[in-house]
């Protein structure tokens, strides 16, 4: 490190770091050093470490895994937000394969009621699934299904299938459409700790709305999931 430059030393580990990746030195999921053991190659403090590891890991370039170190990314990651909405591949079912965390008939509770235009004490079924991509946790999707327009769903129909093809072609319920919202927030605790990722890292959020030719929310889902460099994508034919 120089100390006679003007850039900060956080950025002169974070240029050094970088150029390891970009080179190929590092390569996809590469575990780095720890921050401890860079900042005694850098001669800098671990906080300077940190500074830097935290401006690549917000750049895309690295990531983290609670309890087992820092990584370095795929680069060119491209997801189809079809896959990550549907949990199912456009080609393979068991493309992107997950798992049922949660289960259950209940009362939808005021926050829910309210996405779903409903009484808070109206029947919901809930349930929600991680899904999982070479074996790492990615997205965990949260999904109602309204218990008076469909009594009899059975969640364990949804396990290979897409949850409005079981609505229709099951249940016989003739769907509109569907409305999407994007955005991002923090994870909690529980979501950190079921994704493998540190409480700071941002998520990206999909919130879907699906209708029934009456205008009815039916079903309200929300996915977050894990940035990890990726450009996300939607393939539209014309």
């Amino acid at each position: 490190m120089n100390n006679e430059i003007s850039a900060p030393l956080y950025m002169q580990v974070q240029t050094v770091l970088e150029e390891k990746i970009r080179k190929g030195e590092w390569e996809k999921n590469f575990q780095l050093p720890s921050e401890r053991e860079l900042a005694k190659q850098f001669n800098v403090s671990t906080i300077t470490v940190k500074r830097a590891v935290l401006e690549l890991v917000n750049k895309g370039l690295l990531y983290r895994q609670r309890g087992k170190g820092t990584f370095v990314t795929a680069e060119n990651n491209e997801k189809d937000l079809y896959n990550l909405i549907a949990f199912e591949s456009r080609n393979n079912k068991q493309d992107h394969p997950h798992s049922l965390l949660y289960s259950e008939l209940e009362a939808a509770g005021s926050s829910i009621a309210k996405k779903m235009n409903i009484r808070s004490e109206t029947l919901v079924y809930k349930f929600s699934r991680l899904k999982l991509e070479e074996n790492h946790p990615v997205a965990i999707e949260y999904s109602y299904i309204s218990y008076s327009l469909c009594p009899d769903f059975d969640v364990k129909q949804t396990e290979n299938n897409l949850i409005f093809h079981v609505l229709k072609d099951d249940y016989g319920v003739h769907l509109s459409r569907a409305r999407i919202y994007f955005s991002s927030e923090l994870p909690d605790s529980e979501e950190a700790e079921i994704l493998q990722i540190e409480k700071n890292n941002p998520l990206f959020i999909l919130e879907r709305y699906t209708y029934t030719e009456k205008e009815e929310i039916i079903e309200y889902s929300k996915f977050i999931m894990k940035q990890e460099n990726a450009s996300y994508y939607l393939d539209i034919s014309l």
